[in-house]
This record gives C-alpha cells, structure tokens and sequence, in this order.
C-alpha cells in the first residue's frame, strides 16, 4: 500500500493506493517495459547495423534506461492524479 499526504480545500487527507491498485500499476508497467526494451533493441540494431541480438543488448539497455520510468514515479503519478480529481470534485 502507498499512501501520501494531500491537502484537499484546506483539510489534510492520506491519498492511498491500495495493494490491489499496485499490483495492477505493476502488472501494467511491467508489461510496459517488456515492450519499450523491445523497441530499444529494434532501435539498437538499426544504430548498429546488426540484426543480432548480443552486440545490440547494451545499447538497448542504454536506450531503456533513458525511456523508462522507475515504478515508484509511476505511483507517484497515479496518487497524484488521484489527489488532483480528489481537489475538482471538491472531496
């Protein structure tokens, strides 16, 4: 569970993510990143001029890293969202 602390119109509330929520955001992120590092090694064999996978996989790696966001941004983002919609909606 992840949990933050909102002020919503003057009233502090903790926003929470619960571990039903998480799993999913993981699930969805992890899937996410399988397809983003595919694309990077696309990338990296066209930079390369190779169709093989092991020269090409540092490369890849370099691209995914710069492309990829860390999960615990991602959650960030998503409780943040929340906390936006929590302050037009006025809860």
């Amino acid at each position: 569970m992840i949990s933050k602390l909102a002020n919503i119109k003057g009233v502090w509330k903790t926003v929470v993510i619960s571990d039903e929520e998480e799993k999913e955001l993981r699930k969805k992120h992890r899937n996410d990143c399988a397809e983003l590092f595919k694309e990077c090694l696309a990338d990296a064999k066209i930079i390369l001029g190779t169709s093989a996978d092991l020269p090409a996989i540092d490369v890849a790696s370099a691209l995914f890293e710069r492309r990829s966001d860390a999960i615990y941004s991602i959650l960030q983002k998503e409780l943040d969202n929340f906390i936006y919609k929590l302050k037009q909606n006025g809860s």
